[in-house]
């Protein structure tokens, strides 16, 4: 599962290199979504599916092994982060993952950085950026076993990979 798919990048490749494996994408934007179901048609796969939704809308229906979220949380808004949480732990069963990657609040200059980033991408888009702390706190009280990792990268980003396991 794909929450924030956009136009697809990561679900086509995960279908491309896993055909026995189905994949869904939801995403808020109807025109990267269509994007995505192009990409999908014009590469063959029909193990991919994507579908116009709001991350503050899933509810976790149905069973998935696996979930991720690519730069999403920091457009939630802070209330409907936790819902989300606890609906994507629903959804996965007992030793499930879920793969979160988001920005931290800290150092400031990489966080100033990466906002300028996204008011220049995405302008009207809310954007609440947690500590590495406070999403991890939000993650374990969803249900999960967190394992945070800074991301080094040669641009100052200030990204954390969140590897969390569905507790039973």
């Amino acid at each position: 599962l794909d929450i924030g798919c956009g136009f697809g990048l990561f679900s086509l490749y995960y279908a491309a290199t896993g055909p026995r494996r189905l994949v869904r994408g939801l995403d808020l934007s109807a025109s990267r979504v269509a994007q995505a179901r192009r990409a999908a048609a014009r590469l063959g796969l029909d193990n991919v599916a994507y579908e116009v939704g709001d991350a503050r809308d899933f509810k976790g229906d149905g069973e998935v092994s696996a979930a991720y979220m690519l730069d999403i949380v920091h457009h939630v808004p802070a209330t409907s982060v936790p819902p989300l949480l606890r609906a994507l732990r629903r959804c996965l069963p007992a030793g499930g993952r879920l793969l979160v990657k988001d920005v931290d609040t800290r150092p400031a200059p990489k966080r100033w950085f990466t906002w300028l980033l996204d008011r220049a991408m995405a302008p009207a888009a809310p954007v609440h950026y947690w500590s590495a702390e406070a999403l991890t706190q939000a993650l374990t009280e969803a249900g999960f076993g967190v394992h945070r990792h800074l991301m080094v990268d040669l641009l100052p980003y200030p990204h954390v990979l969140y590897v969390c396991q569905a507790r039973p």
